[in-house]
């Protein structure tokens, strides 16, 4: 909502995870990394997403990129725009994550921009993976 806050009379839509009774869905996408994983837009009124001018999109953190292209898919199938700009905080995602968003834009034939305030890198000690299902098969019987 603080994004809301900056942009003043521009329009502005966040996500929901619950249906509004009397609003009709424009669209949705999957968050597949969260606890609550499908997302509506519903907007009051539809043509909020309709133009031709880029469509910025807000997010808190980018890690493998796979919300930003679920939702910039939905949206593209249903409203279609030259450009999207998407900004978060910040930008975790590999090389590998880097080159679907590229390849995903010439796909849909579009710009997509993102924007983050700082970026990093996760890096994982070996076997950290097996550690932790041995540790959760050891707590949970």
């Amino acid at each position: 909502h603080a994004v809301a806050d900056g942009v003043a009379l521009a329009p502005y839509l966040h996500s929901t995870r619950r249906p509004v009774e009397g609003v009709a869905r424009a669209g949705g996408f999957e968050e597949s990394h969260s606890h609550a994983t499908s997302h509506l837009l519903l907007p009051e009124d539809p043509r909020l997403l309709a133009g031709d001018g880029p469509l910025v999109l807000v997010d808190d953190e980018f890690s493998t990129g796979n919300t930003v292209l679920n939702t910039v898919r939905a949206l593209h199938e249903r409203f279609p725009r030259e450009r999207y700009v998407i900004v978060a905080l910040v930008d975790m995602r590999s090389p590998e994550d880097q080159g679907r968003l590229d390849g995903f834009a010439r796909e849909i034939g579009a710009h997509v921009d993102l924007v983050a305030a700082a970026s990093g890198t996760v890096r994982l000690p070996d076997g950290v993976l097996e550690k932790g299902q041995a540790l959760v098969a050891e707590h949970e019987g």
